[in-house]
Parts: structure tokens; C-alpha cells; sequence
């Protein structure tokens, strides 16, 4: 018998070639595609079994070494004529029974990793001369000239040169729509990529992806006790378990968005799994995403093999981090995409220090020169050593509910739609939105200053409301609360005003 793992490699770079949004959504697609259904048909047509697949990785049992190049060699083949561009590679081992043990897994990793790393990359192995033409999108060398009413658009446009890669890529773009909106259901129609920007005031690039997921499919490669169902793997009914857990949170977290003109004001980039990238109207990308990260843990723990799976480890519930990176319409995508996933690995370091918690980490790029987010938040740190502006990454409560106070959402989240209910001005109120504003400005800069604003603003507030909104504001000894700039900045985004 022999274990096959096809796997792909530089994803993030092939989905996100260019700042064209259109190809990002049909490269994601047609990688799902190419790793899963064709996998399956494959392996199906040579007599084998898939035992897990997913966006990006597929592991099968075949009989022998010969039926194992026949199906690495029909994927690779396959992916190289309907998806070019996109790095996949496949290799097989030899196991010793019908399904192999998590040391024969790791073999086959430990292979393809070795397999990988001996392969020169792209820019060598397509190298162009200077008289052929570039692409209009990646400036990689152009196949062919395109009508903007061939593959881009439904308006006319000039032909314009395009790579082989950029024509698969928006050509699967209207599969890869209809295929979403049918995930998501009830008739949701999403918002067309090209008119998004003009539909939301800020943009919200989330970035989520699952906790400790290699651990989890390693433990329960070793358990023999899994029902292994109707295909007869465990491993692939807990992959699918997995995925219908995240795709019933997307639909769910979908409900937090209201639609514009009748269509969500949504683009999602990447379904893969546990995997989500998504553009969301940033006035909602805050509930979006804590609902996404609260549902995929209870539909997971709903789901018998992850549950086994998951008592087997001693963890409460299968969670997720996500980064939310806030900026402008037009903003570069592929820096605020760079910030989505730093956050979330910011996110991750601090839910491996609380396992069993979800992890939130955002930022709201109000200036948009400095996009280094170590030297951004060391300079909040060293402007005042007597306040502390952001605690940020925050925790989002599992099952066990108990998180480090500092680290709430849900307790910052309280003190937010206080701040968040303060009016835009006009009626007599002390603190209004334009002096909000100016007092995270002060904060950004000048703490001490800002501690002054604050403390005249209290002198002037007269009532009830006054005085609750800035006290939310003030810490017990009448300065700066402890992560007061978390509050100014984020509190927009809680109640939908941010515009």
C-alpha cells in the first residue's frame, strides 16, 4: 500500500498575484477545487481512498507505487493546464497496512517538505525573454490579448495582454460567486467586487484560522476508535466536519451584516477549512468576526468525531484567531491583507498562552504612512509609561469562560458601545464624536496632553449621560483608563458608525 499527499505550496502568493480582487476570489476557488473534488475523482479512478482533503492538502491510500504516479501525475498535470501558476506537488510512501499510522503521516510531510525545498522556484523554472509581452495584471509573461467582455467584465473594454494564469483565474470567477452564494444561502446576494469600495466607508480585511488544527489531525490519526462512516475514513469525515463547522459560521457571522441595495457588502476571498479571508463593510467587520470565532467553536463541538477528537486533547471547544485590519476604500489590498495575518498570528500567541479561547487582534489604520505595526504599537508604548493605551490581542471566551481580564472582548466590548454612544453633537452633550476624535489624536501623540482634554471635558459635563461616557474613559485614579486608545479607536466599528 502507499500513503499520497498532494499538497500546494506559495498559496497566499498565487491567490494574491496582483491587487485585483476578481482574480483573487477564481484563484481561490479553482485551488479548493484542484485539492479536493479533483483529488477525489482522481484517486476514485485508480481504485483508492481519499482519507483526508482540503484546501490545500489531500491524503490518499492507493494500492501501489504505480497507481501512486498515476494520480500524482494526473493532479499535477490537471492543475498545470486549468490552473497555471498554482505550485502543487504530490509524493508517496509506502505504509504498512490498509491506513497509516501518524509516523507514516509525518514520512509523507517530512517528504513533500524535502521535495519542495530541492525545487527551484517559479521566477527560475519560467524564466521569459524581454520581447514577449507582459501581463496588464502581474507582469508575468501575457498569453494572449483579452476583451475586458471575454473574462474581466460585463463592460466593454480594450483588449488588454494577460498570463494564462490571470484568464483561469477570473474566468473561475463566477463559479467561484455562484458557489458562495450558495454556502451562504437563503437567497444572500453578495455585492460585485468591482463596486464594493464605493458601497462601505471602511473596508475590513479578516483573516481567521484555526487553533493547534495539526495537532488535532495528528491525535486523531492515532485513534483507532473513530467511526470511520460511509467512505470509510475518519479522517476525511472529521475534515468534512470541520468544514461544515466553519461554513455554518460564516453563514451565521453573515447575519451580522446588513445588506446595501439588497446585497451583502461582503467578498469573501478564501473558504478553505478552518482558512477565512474575507472584505467586509469594516462598520460590521467587528461583530462579522466574533460571531464567526463564537459559532465555528459550537458547531464544531456539535459534531461527534471533532468532539472525540477534541476530549482526547483536553480541549473545551476547537477555536480560531482572526486579525481585522480597518482601512480606507482603495487602500493597497495587498499591505492591509499583510496586516490582516499579522494580527492574527498576534492573535495566536496569545490564545497558545489560554488555550480553549478564541483570539482577536485589530487595527485601525487611521495613517496610512506608517504601516509597521511593531513600530506603531512601540511608540504607544514609550510615548507614557504611566498610561497604558492598548492591550490589544483580546481573548474571545470558549466554553470555559474564564479569561485573563485584561485580554475580555467581551468585557472591553461592554465599555465600547458606551463610547460608541456618544452623539455626533448638536444637542448640548460635553463629549461629542468631533472631540472624541480629537482626543485619540492626543493620545497617538500626546498622552499627557490628552489626560488634560479629559479632565476638562469632566469639568464640563452636566449630566448623567456626560458623566457615564467619560467615565469610561477615566481610570479609578482619575487618569487615563488602561487601555483607553482600544476603546476611542475601536468604538466606531461596534455600532455601525464609523462612517
Amino acid at each position: 500500500m502507499r500513503l499520497v499527499l498532494i499538497g500546494t505550496s506559495g498559496n497566499q502568493g498565487y491567490i494574491f498575484a496582483s491587487n485585483r480582487l476578481r482574480e483573487a476570489v477564481g484563484a481561490s476557488y479553482l485551488l479548493a477545487q484542484l485539492t479536493t473534488e479533483r483529488v477525489r475523482e482522481v484517486v476514485a479512478a485508480h481504485g483508492g481512498r481519499v482519507l483526508q482533503s482540503s484546501s490545500g492538502n489531500s491524503l490518499a491510500v492507493v494500492d501501489d507505487e504505480a497507481a501512486a504516479r498515476a494520480v500524482v501525475t494526473e493532479v499535477t498535470l490537471g492543475a498545470l493546464r486549468e490552473a497555471p501558476g498554482l505550485q502543487v506537488a504530490g509524493v508517496s510512501v509506502p505504509i504498512a497496512g490498509p491506513l497509516p499510522t501518524p509516523d507514516e503521516v509525518g514520512v509523507a510531510f517530512a517528504e513533500h517538505r524535502r521535495h519542495l525545498a530541492a525545487r527551484p522556484g517559479a521566477a527560475v523554472r519560467h524564466q521569459r525573454v524581454p520581447l514577449v509581452a507582459a501581463c496588464a495584471s502581474t507582469d508575468a509573461p501575457a498569453r494572449s490579448w483579452h476583451t475586458a467582455a471575454d473574462v474581466l467584465h460585463r463592460k466593454a473594454e480594450p483588449p488588454v495582454p494577460l498570463s494564462a494564469e490571470v484568464v483561469a483565474k477570473v474566468t473561475a470567477r463566477g463559479d467561484a460567486v455562484a458557489r458562495i452564494e450558495e454556502l451562504l444561502g437563503d437567497a444572500r446576494r453578495l455585492v460585485d467586487i468591482d463596486t464594493f469600495f464605493d458601497e462601505v466607508g471602511w473596508v475590513g480585511v479578516v483573516h481567521a484560522d484555526g487553533n493547534q488544527l495539526g495537532a488535532f489531525f495528528r491525535t486523531a490519526a492515532g485513534m483507532d476508535d473513530l467511526d470511520a462512516g460511509a467512505d470509510g475514513s475518519p479522517l476525511q469525515r472529521l475534515s468534512d466536519e470541520v468544514r461544515a463547522a466553519a461554513e455554518q459560521a460564516l453563514r451565521d457571522a453573515a447575519d451580522e451584516v446588513p445588506p446595501v441595495r439588497g446585497r451583502l457588502p461582503l467578498v469573501p476571498l478564501i473558504v478553505g477549512g478552518d482558512d477565512l479571508t474575507v472584505l467586509v463593510d469594516g462598520d460590521h467587520a467587528l461583530p462579522f468576526t466574533t460571531t464567526y470565532l463564537r459559532r465555528l467553536a459550537v458547531h464544531a463541538g456539535q459534531a461527534p468525531l471533532v468532539r472525540r477528537v477534541l476530549d482526547r486533547l483536553g480541549l473545551p471547544a476547537l477555536t480560531a484567531a482572526a486579525g481585522v485590519a480597518l482601512v480606507k476604500p482603495h487602500f493597497p489590498f495587498s499591505v492591509a491583507y499583510g496586516l490582516a495575518d499579522e494580527l492574527c498570528g498576534r492573535a495566536k500567541r496569545l490564545v497558545a498562552a489560554n488555550p480553549g479561547h478564541h483570539g482577536i487582534d485589530v487595527h485601525v489604520l487611521i495613517d496610512s504612512t506608517v504601516t509597521d505595526l511593531d513600530a506603531i504599537r512601540a511608540r504607544y508604548a514609550a510615548e507614557d509609561r504611566a498610561v497604558v493605551l492598548t492591550e490589544r490581542p483580546f481573548l474571545v471566551a470558549g466554553p470555559d469562560g474564564a479569561v485573563p481580564p485584561e485580554h475580555d472582548w467581551d468585557a472591553l466590548l461592554a465599555r465600547l458601545r458606551v463610547v460608541a454612544a456618544i452623539p455626533r453633537g448638536g444637542d448640548g452633550a460635553a463629549l461629542t464624536r468631533r472631540q472624541l476624535h480629537a482626543f485619540r489624536d492626543d493620545l497617538r501623540t500626546d498622552p499627557a496632553l490628552a489626560r488634560r482634554r479629559l479632565a476638562r471635558l469632566r469639568e464640563r459635563a452636566v449630566d448623567d449621560d456626560d458623566r457615564r461616557r467619560l467615565g469610561a474613559l477615566r481610570g479609578d485614579d482619575g487618569g487615563l483608563v488602561r487601555g483607553v486608545l482600544d476603546l476611542v479607536e475601536l468604538a466606531p466599528f461596534v455600532g455601525g458608525g464609523a462612517r
